[in-house]
């Protein structure tokens, strides 16, 4: 039987690789939550370790009294020497006595989901929080307190994102109740740049006047549900005109939207299986809720979290997109695929704009009879006026829309091209003949769905965009390439290891390294970014707003420069 050192020597290798860490940056004890420990993270190790050593943990037990690779390895070492036990009978009935885990207390600190690496936590580190944090905290009190009498009663994960032992005290959503524009006012009565804009949603900025005169014109007339409001229809028409797909269907969110073009994809080609990609971000319904499974290019996920039975992502394959191992599956295996769904430029990573390998999904789709879904949720109306179907020219059978489109409201769209929708109603019939819906449906339904707010803002927004056509995009792009081109000359200068990726009217910053602290320098300037950090500009943003912004990093550079805490990027540029 292998010794607790040479599984050590293992568990480095393996979580090195989980981590993206080179082995010599393991140490066997040091917390896992100092190394890049998070809980997807460790989900996946978590699995790994039980294919290959036949012992479950849970991800909680890593953040507890199995929380270095030192622990692990003991832990490994204990449970394969002793009796077989049932662990989740252990868990419930162990004492301290017993050698199968015990279900971690629920005082154990537990790391929310994060996209970026741990801080180094050195002493210099901490001398300058000791410093920051009040600075931060006394700016923003009054969210603060909100936040933690929010957390009492009302379950939302905006509470712990990103959540780290050393910016514990400065967790908190902003609360903001000024917004006009391209700026917000929080309820401490300070000002921000708002580069978050409602994650995409306000296009035309806060409050824009036609939708808000719209809105207060409809709150004069008296509006209900459970009848049909006439707004809908011209909303549909404006879709299809702009975006040249068939029918559409309406419904409060893009989570919605997309679990509704899915069933109608699976309706219409009468297969079950679904592709979707690494890269692209589908909203919180279950089925798409996976991670690749064991064995690369393959049928079956695993899924993502806790919550979600094998079962919902049992007919998913998530597959790596931009590879030619992706499209070899699609290929292989297009007559058992329903649906291809992407997002067709990653707003996790606007670099993955390869219309190119977009084409090629068409083509393999088409042949296959597999239908091709772009979630367009961000993109939509926002890039081109018919989204990146237009902008690339590419004919999508399935199409998601909301954010841009509901000017501010709840609202999802799903667009079909031909009968690709007929599932939902039966299909389209007419009076006075021997026409009826002839479609098996499926289900769908839902109380709220085309409500007259949300209409009438839609039809407002769509009068706009179709009025403004692609100078509105193309404007608003040249803005977003000139604040990038800005923020990497400021980068380039100080030899920072940081690069700001954009497509359209959005971009990202792309590092490797943790720079938590530059982002609340930039709140404590007055930019206000919310906790993915993906930057939006919209039509309210003019260049004074472009350079507070600029000024705010330069700033915050500075002063993270003084007190050595930004890394940088060695040898020669």
């Amino acid at each position: 039987m292998a010794s607790v050192t040479s599984i050590e020597r293992e568990l480095v290798t393996l979580f090195a690789a989980a981590f993206g860490l080179a082995e010599n940056e393991m140490n066997i004890a040091t917390p896992l939550l100092e190394m890049g420990a998070d809980s997807l993270l460790l989900f996946d190790v978590a699995d790994t370790l039980r294919q290959r050593y036949g012992v479950k943990l849970t991800v909680r037990q890593f953040f507890a009294d199995v929380h270095t690779i030192g622990r692990v390895a003991e832990y490994i070492f204990r449970t394969r020497s002793a009796p077989a036990c049932d662990v989740n009978d252990a868990a419930r009935k162990a004492g301290p006595e017993t050698d199968c885990p015990a279900k971690a207390a629920a005082s154990v600190v537990f790391r929310w989901l994060s996209r970026a690496l741990p801080p180094s936590e050195t002493e210099n580190r901490h001398r300058y929080l000791a410093d920051f944090i009040p600075r931060y905290t006394d700016k923003t009190a009054r969210s603060k307190q909100h936040a933690a009498d929010v957390r009492r009663i009302i379950a939302d994960s905006r509470s712990g994102i990103g959540f780290k032992p050393s910016v514990k005290e400065m967790l908190y959503p902003l609360v903001c109740q000024g917004f006009s524009g391209a700026e917000i006012t929080d309820i401490d009565g300070n000002g921000y740049v708002d580069m978050t804009m409602g994650f995409g949603a306000h296009l035309f900025g806060h409050q824009p006047d036609f939708i808000i005169n719209a809105l207060r014109e409809r709150l004069t007339r008296s509006f209900g549900l459970g009848t049909r409001d006439e707004t809908a229809l011209a909303v549909a028409e404006l879709i299809t005109e702009l975006t040249g797909m068939d029918r559409v269907a309406f419904v409060n969110s893009g989570t919605e939207a997309v679990m509704n073009a899915v069933r109608a994809a699976r309706a219409f080609t009468r297969r079950d299986h679904v592709v979707i990609f690494t890269t692209s971000y589908h909203g919180h319904w279950d089925a798409v809720l996976a991670t690749p499974g064991d064995v690369p290019c393959a049928f079956g996920a695993r899924a993502l979290s806790v919550g979600i039975p094998h079962n919902m992502v049992a007919d998913v394959s998530v597959l790596a997109f931009g590879s030619e191992a992706a499209l070899e599956f699609i290929e292989k295996h297009g007559h058992r695929i329903a649906a291809v769904m992407v997002e067709p430029v990653p707003t996790r990573d606007p670099r993955l704009a390869l219309a190119d390998y977009l084409r090629q999904l068409r083509t393999i789709t088409a042949n296959h009879g597999t239908l091709l879904i772009f979630d367009e949720i961000v993109t939509g109306f926002r890039v081109h006026p018919a989204g990146i179907q237009g902008l690339f020219g590419i004919k999508a059978d399935i199409v998601t829309y909301g954010k841009t489109l509901g000017g501010g409201m709840p609202l999802g769209v799903i667009a079909g091209r031909g009968n690709t929708l007929d599932a939902i109603d039966g299909g389209d019939w007419s009076f006075g003949d021997d026409s009826y819906p002839a479609t098996e449906a499926t289900f769908f339904g839902g109380t709220y769905f085309q409500h007259p707010l949300s209409m009438t803002a839609a039809h407002a927004t769509l009068i706009a965009l179709k009025s403004q056509g692609m100078a509105l995009s193309q404007t608003l792009a040249k803005k977003t390439d000139l604040l990038a081109a800005r923020l990497n000359q400021l980068f380039h200068e100080r030899r920072l290891p940081i690069t700001a990726c954009s497509f359209s009217s959005f971009f990202r910053l792309m590092h490797r390294e943790n720079f938590d602290l530059l982002y609340y320098n930039l709140l404590l300037r007055g930019i206000y970014i919310w906790e993915w950090r993906c930057w939006f500009l919209s039509a309210a943003h003019e260049t004074t707003h472009m350079d507070r912004v600029v000024d705010a990093f330069r700033e915050s550079l500075d002063e993270l420069a003084e007190h050595r805490l930004l890394p940088q990027i060695t040898g020669r540029l």
